[in-house]
């Protein structure tokens, strides 16, 4: 979210522009369960939420105080899990990612945080994105792979299933099923 300067209510925060596409990923998902899983404390998160006008698409806040351990801990994420009686295989979480338009995010795919996904890729089911990984525009990960820590994929690379890819390791062609 980004903000400029204005008064509302007693409070002097800034106008609301939200980053392009935010509103429409509510909009479009508006029929979807949603939770916002934040560390911050409850009154804060809802401020936000109704400053933002996103409040009407959010089902759940869990916040600080609804948990005893915080996140990286699962507790937060299993208490929403939980509320709207779900699994892990329906649940897409964003940990402080940037995606860009146009990508395509499969089953049970874990984005750690810091990821930034580029435009028109596609991430396939069961891949696990470590912290601070860049899969640049138009690539395809294969299912089951493994992105290390600070990895960088290029441009238009796909990656084929079963693939672990070490933490800092630059990819600039294209992997068969298991090579990396």
């Amino acid at each position: 979210i980004i903000f400029k300067s204005k008064k509302i209510n007693r409070y002097t925060v800034k106008d609301k522009i939200l980053f392009d596409g935010v509103l429409e990923f509510f909009e479009r998902n508006k029929h979807q369960k949603i939770a916002i899983v934040t560390s911050c404390n409850k009154k804060s998160a809802e401020f936000i939420l109704e400053i933002t006008k996103l409040k009407k698409y959010i089902d759940l806040v869990i916040a600080s105080e609804d948990c005893t351990r915080h996140k990286p801990d699962p507790e937060p994420y299993s208490k929403a899990i939980e509320y709207f009686n779900s699994n892990i295989e329906n649940v897409f979480i964003f940990e402080d990612n940037t995606i860009q338009p146009f990508t395509a995010i499969g089953n049970g795919v874990i984005l750690w945080s810091g990821n930034h996904i580029g435009h028109h890729s596609k991430i396939e089911d069961w891949v696990f994105v470590a912290s601070h990984a860049v899969v640049s525009g138009h690539c395809v990960i294969g299912k089951y792979s493994f992105l290390g820590v600070n990895c960088t994929i290029a441009d238009t690379i796909r990656i084929g299933e079963k693939n672990l890819i070490g933490p800092g390791a630059l990819i600039q062609k294209n992997t068969g099923s298991e090579e990396a």
